[in-house]
This record gives C-alpha cells, structure tokens and sequence, in this order.
C-alpha cells in the first residue's frame, strides 16, 4: 500500500470542491484505518516530527499512540491533534465553552474534583504512568475512586476525564494518560503534567464558584421547574424508572389503591393479567410474562474497534450505568462504519448468558432492526435525553426490571426466554416493538434511522 497518504490542503470554496475533499478524506481514512499498525506508525511519527508535537521519536510513545489514534483518523495530521489535546489541559476552556459540560459540573463537580486532587496527592493514583499495568492499574482506581464517592457509569467517568484530561471527548481517559506518561521524554511542545493539572484543577474550582452554581441551578431547575400537562406522564415513568424494583412495586401498589379509592378500580390489574401480587407481570396463564424478564438498558459506547480474530465483529466497551464498562461484541462490522460507532448511544440485553466469541468473552447484545433477508441491519437508536443504564419501558408492562432470579439468564429454562421473545419483536415504523406494544426510554421510543419495517434483535 502507498505510503502517501493525503494532508490538509486548501480548496476552492465551492460545493463540487468541498464534496470532492469529503469524499477524499473519507477514503482516505479508509486507507489508513486498514493499514497493520506497524505501518501506519512511522507514518505518524513522521506527522508528529514534522508538526513539532514532539521533538524525538520514542518507540515506546509511537507505538501507544499510534495504536490510540489510527481508528479516529481520517488524516495522518489527525495524530498530531489527538496528541497535541491528550498532553494539553484545557479544563478552563471545556467547561465554559462545552454545552455538556454544564450537566457535569452541576452535579457537584467540585466534591469530585476535590476527591481525585486528594487522591493523587495520597499516591493513590498510579505512580508509573509509562507501565504495561497502567491501564489496569487506572481502571483499578476509577473503580475504588467510584465506591468512595458514591459514584458509577457517567456520573463517574465524565467528571473524571474532565478533571484528568480537561477534555470531554477522544481516546479513552487512561489511554490519554499513559500517552502523557511516556511523552515526557519526546521533548513535546507542550505537556501539562499530572502534578500541574491536579493544581489548575484546584484553582479552577476556588476561582469560579459562580460558574458551578449556575450550572448546578441549571440541572435542579431542570427537575423542579414547572411541568407542562403533556409532559406530566412521561416526567413520572421518568422518575420511577430511577427507582429500586422494590421501591416501584410501592408506587404501583399505592397507585392501584388511588385508582380503587377513586372509583377506578377497574383500570387496577387483575390475577388474570397484569401485575402479580409480588409486581411481576403476568401472562393470561398466570406465568411471568417472558419479555419482563429481559434486562434491557440503554447504554453508551465508550469505544469500539474491530475484533483481532474476527473482520465482521465489533469489540465495543459499553456503559450501561454499572462500576465498569462491558464488553459486548456485536456483528456490525458489514453493516455500520467504525466511524458511527463511537460514542453512540444504543440500547442493550444485559442479562442473555454471556458468551465467548472468537475467544472473547461477550457480556451483552446491542439491539438493532434488520429488514426480513438481513441484508441491512441499524443500530436501534434511543432518543436524544437517554440516560446510559435507565431500563426500557414496554407499553402496558411498565418499566422492565427483571428480579434477582433472573439477573443472568444462564440455565436452560432461562436460555429459553430470548428464543420465546424473540420472534415478536418487531420492527413497526421504524420503532421497536414486543406484540404490537412499544419499547420506550425516559424519552422517547427506540428508533432506526431508515429501516421502517423488518425484525429486532
């Protein structure tokens, strides 16, 4: 494959000029993305000498990044921005110029940044950045960072790479740092070490109380402005949907005993059907309801790349609102472009058996529409406002939380329920659906982007 790859270049303002550069950089990012790393390396570090990123090539340092960066880059100068972001800190910038950053500080930005700062200054924090443990080691004390503060899923890992990498997008947090660990002896243009980042973070919390109190404003007044009618609903399923399954078996009881009280009683569910006395949902004979016992959440991916063994599986690590990301593979890779995978929200079974694929072990499945030949196949969408870890809502069914019983669908009579439930659900309008009865989130329905018609799984 030719090594001359193309860089940026100035274009005529015109609409053929602008479409024809597109398409270029497309292919060849393309390009690039399909080279073996160990070619697409020097190719990089040629990028990164000449745009004075660093000042000497480290093997060590060019083999990390170039394995960080070679699926985000549709140039070869891509890297040198990449880099150039990871060993900068721009808290200051991001907070006050980013709109998600708003939610993120309001959420009591400052205890998080005060419990990370303490951290590294008790040495909690990985000492060697540049070692092969380090990423482990990293994930290691996110975890233990996540038990302290009462934190999980978004809650923890957005604040904590805006206080560790002062950015809110790009490569994984602990890929950033270890880069920042081994760039230390390229002579980098520039590098905010870990020591100097904890101390501007510091700062930045004393010198704008004014900023993380009107963001905190922002995201109570969210909750606790005034709701219009037509939004009165979905604000409740919005609401129960944060609660234990014990606590929304309550509220379901205390809701049938309003309706009885009120004279509406027979909109209250019966032993024939609806819910059990014990909450669960209940089939015509009086069996647990098979698509009740599915524990589907809506998660974001946190990254993805093609699986080492295998050109039509994706390797995804998935926020679904637990301490740790999963590992989910999916068979996507002739159907969606790694491209659009990145950060996407999708909707996910967490509780089918997990189940090793091409020697990886896969601990979810990622829910898409296809048309009846499977010749097309979309990632079904959640709706803008989602949250990574709410569950699904199932029309006439409620929100769908399986009991600890079936926290893992691992026995045989529990394989069983993905094979009843699956031949109805059912692709209608383009939204998901389980016997004509539609799957909603906190926001809104699934939804694919073209498909119409075709089958869920």
């Amino acid at each position: 494959m030719c090594a001359c790859f193309y860089q940026r270049t100035s274009v005529t303002h015109t609409t053929c000029a602008r479409d024809a550069q597109a398409k270029l950089k497309w292919i060849n990012g393309q390009h690039l993305r399909a080279m073996p790393v160990e070619a697409f390396a020097p190719i990089m570090e040629e990028a990164l000498l000449r745009d004075g990123v660093i000042g000497k090539a480290d093997a060590k340092l060019i083999s990390h990044v170039a394995g960080m960066v070679q699926e985000k880059s549709d140039l070869v100068n891509d890297a040198a921005t990449i880099l150039s972001s990871c060993l900068d800190y721009e808290l200051s910038d991001t907070a006050k110029s980013c709109e998600e950053a708003a939610g993120i500080l309001g959420d009591d930005f400052a205890a998080l940044a005060g419990a990370v700062a303490e951290s590294v200054s008790k040495g909690e924090f990985p000492v060697d950045m540049t070692a092969d443990s380090f990423e482990k080691d990293f994930k290691d004390w996110i975890n233990a960072l996540g038990k302290s503060t009462g934190r999980k899923g978004k809650r923890l890992f957005m604040p904590v790479r805006l206080a560790l990498t002062g950015n809110l997008a790009g490569p994984d947090i602990g890929l950033q740092l270890k880069a920042l660990g081994l760039a230390a002896g390229a002579e980098p243009r520039k590098l905010v070490a870990l020591e100097e980042r904890m101390s501007l973070l510091t700062a930045f919390v004393k010198e704008n109380p004014e900023l993380l109190k009107k963001s905190a404003a922002s995201v109570q007044g969210g909750s606790s402005a005034q709701i219009p009618d037509e939004r009165v609903s979905q604000k409740i399923i919005e609401t129960i949907a944060k609660l234990s399954v014990p606590q929304q078996r309550q509220v379901l009881s205390t809701a049938e005993q309003l309706l009885q009280a009120g004279g509406g009683a027979a909109a209250a569910p019966t032993q024939k059907g609806g819910a059990s006395p014990a909450g669960k949902v209940l089939d015509r004979s009086g069996n647990v309801e098979p698509v009740t016992r599915l524990d589907i959440r809506v998660g974001k991916i946190i990254s993805c790349e093609k699986h080492p063994d295998a050109d039509a599986l994706y390797l995804e690590q998935i926020d679904v609102g637990e301490d740790e990301a999963r590992t989910v593979i999916s068979g996507l890779a002739h159907f969606v472009p790694l491209e659009e995978m990145q950060d996407r929200m999708v909707a996910v079974v967490c509780n089918l058996k997990p189940a090793k694929m091409r020697g990886i072990m896969s601990s979810g499945m990622v829910l898409c529409g296809s048309n009846e030949e499977h010749t097309k196949v979309e990632i079904l969408d959640p709706p803008a406002g989602a949250q990574p870890g709410e569950h699904l809502m199932l029309d006439g069914f409620g929100i769908m939380k399986p009991g600890p019983e079936d926290a893992v669908l691992k026995s045989k009579s529990q394989q069983g329920v993905w094979k009843l439930v699956a031949p109805d659900l059912k692709l209608v309008d383009g939204e998901a659906t389980y016997n004509g009865k539609l799957f909603t989130t906190s926001a809104g329905p699934l939804s694919c982007k073209n498909l119409k018609d075709g089958t869920v799984g």
